[in-house]
């Protein structure tokens, strides 16, 4: 008897223990259709790469430029993508430097990091953060200026941007 409950727990034992079907998780999201929209400016971060590497506290490497120049506010800027690749903005009183219009697209299909505008001979670049804050319609922008000599990254900038 006390061989067949050990022969039954092993038994038990060993088809327990059988690997899992992993699931399938589905087709890869196309943030495209999420993109399409007017986005708007609620925040312009600049940071000091530099300092933020010494450990410097966040009010010495971060400054919160979106309402610095008055009668300039970057929350006048606005962006639209549209769903034919096309997309336009509205610079308002803002400083952006961006296209008027033009084609856009992403960097990688299956795995954007950037978007590309373009417009005739002129392309710009311009670096996502998180895709997964698209879904709850926001959306960062990234841009970072090299030194010339060295091309080492000392200011990056963050434009934070929520759907309308």
């Amino acid at each position: 008897m006390k061989k067949i409950l050990v022969y039954i727990i092993a038994l038990i034992s060993i088809v327990a223990c059988q690997p899992d079907e992993i699931p399938s998780i589905g087709e890869p999201t196309d943030y495209k259709p999420m993109l399409t929209g007017t986005w708007q400016i609620t925040s312009f971060i600049q940071v000091d790469v530099d300092a933020e590497s010494k450990s410097f506290p966040a009010f010495a490497t971060e400054k919160d430029l979106t309402n610095v120049f008055p009668e300039h506010s970057y929350t006048d800027f606005k962006i639209t993508f549209n769903a034919d690749g096309t997309f336009t903005t509205e610079i308002g009183s803002s400083y952006m430097d961006l296209m008027a219009s033009g084609s856009w697209s992403f960097d990688d299909e299956k795995y954007p990091s950037a978007i590309i505008l373009v417009n005739g001979d002129e392309t710009q670049t311009i670096g996502l953060g998180s895709l997964a804050d698209v879904v709850l319609g926001k959306m960062s922008f990234k841009e970072e200026r090299k030194q010339k000599d060295t091309g080492k990254v000392k200011i990056r900038y963050t434009y934070n941007l929520e759907k309308n």
